[in-house]
């Protein structure tokens, strides 16, 4: 049986926690890396190093974190804990991300990667499990990933504007992600992280299924991930989007800086991207609800390795700025269906092995994808600060030879387009649809109206 239509008041106070979960992801970490690489004394060499091992080292966190939502109970369902513990960490991340002290170095910028990261995990992957128990629908799971994502964009919105319009007023010098700047976002941060997380945890339900807590040892998580089919096929996909990703954005905003020479209008570029990425989420929600999620995703990445090489058209120095924010922004938009369709994916796949198992393990899964996340991340932004290391490339300075040059390019353009192209080959062939799901949730609901006394 298909789940009732969710409301948009609830809808909207359950995507409410991305307002603040959008420094958290793409592409405010990478910000927050070129920002240390640049302004304090941290080194490209040992950001590097912190991104590889901090985010592969908390990964290991992920599945116990996943594991224990499942089990949790309480009166007030099994996430909701863990969301609101998340809320303190995820307040000491942003201090160590955006208010780094004078000197700081290497040691703190592992100290933010850490706190970021567990965090993350803390409200991600219990707030992504829930959102399978409000909905069991297929379409109406894309739907509540169209306000998420829209909350995450709009937040994104609101940190790229804030430079521009204290700029304008006059209470900055200028727009630039500079030490006062990154403090004041900081601050803003520190206010609406709780307002919004406390919104989430007392305006939306607990959810079907919220009580149906998982009987099952950690152990036999890890044996039945492994043997579930679709889960792979999306990992694998996820794996190379989050290499390709990780390299891109982990020499973006050096390369804006200091070879384009459009430092000063960062926050205009990231503008027009968030835009642009909104103004496209009714066209993929439209899209994914016609082909399916998972081809449309697919396709998407596709298009995008073929249009990734046309940054290469732009030299080093005066670039233009409107040609580079149009191409841009129809990056963006390419990648909108990454932002959207993984997290309603997950769902369904976590109904597969329901019905396979007779268990809930929404939480487990999201976790498991999470982990794989950080640590793909991870070796993709390290794979970009490397490739700047080896080369010679100096983020401080705006004169490069050619080495260094070829190592920027190699890291922004070679390995996100390898690594999207294969991820949008194997996306063609995941085996869940609407038709596919539609009948594994039949198979639930049978099993579940049995159970009833």
């Amino acid at each position: 049986m298909a789940s009732p239509r969710l409301g948009p008041a609830t809808l909207l106070a359950y995507a409410a926690p991305g307002l603040v979960l959008a420094l958290f992801i793409s592409p405010f970490p990478s910000l927050v890396a070129a920002f240390f690489a640049k302004y304090t004394a941290a080194t490209t060499g040992g950001i590097a190093t912190v991104l590889l091992f901090t985010r592969i080292l908390d990964g290991v966190v992920d599945p116990p974190l996943g594991y224990l939502s499942d089990r949790t109970h309480s009166r007030f369902g099994p996430r909701k804990p863990w969301i609101f513990a998340g809320l303190f960490l995820t307040m000491g991340a942003i201090w160590a991300m955006f208010m780094p002290p004078e000197g700081a170095g290497d040691g703190h910028f592992a100290l933010a990667m850490v706190l970021h990261a567990l965090g993350l995990s803390l409200i991600d992957i219990p707030l992504k499990a829930w959102a399978g128990e409000l909905a069991t629908d297929y379409q109406e799971r894309a739907r509540i990933a169209g306000y998420v994502t829209f909350a995450i964009l709009s937040g994104g919105m609101i940190f790229m504007l804030l430079p521009e319009v204290l700029a304008a007023l006059g209470v900055v010098e200028h727009s630039a992600f500079d030490l006062p700047m990154m403090a004041i976002m900081g601050k803003v941060a520190l206010v609406l992280a709780p307002l919004a997380l406390l919104v989430t945890l007392v305006m939306v339900p607990q959810g079907k299924g919220a009580a149906q807590a998982a009987t099952h040892g950690i152990a036999e998580i890890f044996n039945t991930v492994r043997h579930n089919r679709p889960f792979w096929t999306f990992m694998s996909a996820d794996g190379l989007t989050q290499i390709g990703f990780g390299a891109f954005y982990a020499v973006f905003f050096v390369a804006l800086d200091s070879y384009f020479g459009l430092g000063a209008n960062v926050p205009v570029i990231l503008l027009t991207v968030t835009l642009s990425q909104l103004a496209s989420i009714p066209l993929v929600s439209m899209a994914a609800r016609r082909f399916g999620k998972h081809r449309v995703w697919g396709v998407a990445w596709i298009a995008h390795s073929a249009v990734l090489p046309l940054i290469l058209l732009f030299g080093p120095g005066d670039t233009p700025l409107l040609p580079f924010c149009a191409l841009s922004a129809l990056l963006a938009v390419l990648q909108t269906p990454q932002m959207m369709l993984p997290m309603a994916m997950v769902s369904d796949i976590a109904d597969f092995d329901t019905m396979r198992s007779g268990r809930n393990r929404q939480g487990s899964y999201y976790a498991f994808r999470l982990m794989c996340l950080k640590g793909m991340s991870a070796i993709g932004a390290a794979l970009g600060f490397y490739a700047l290391s080896v080369s010679g490339f100096d983020p401080k300075s705006s004169i490069h030879d050619a080495t260094a040059i070829t190592g920027m390019l190699t890291a922004m353009l070679a390995i996100p387009g390898i690594t999207f192209l294969g991820a949008g080959l194997i996306l063609l062939r995941f085996p869940i649809d609407a038709r596919r799901h539609a009948i594994i949730r039949a198979w639930i609901d049978r099993r579940q109206a049995r159970a009833l006394p």
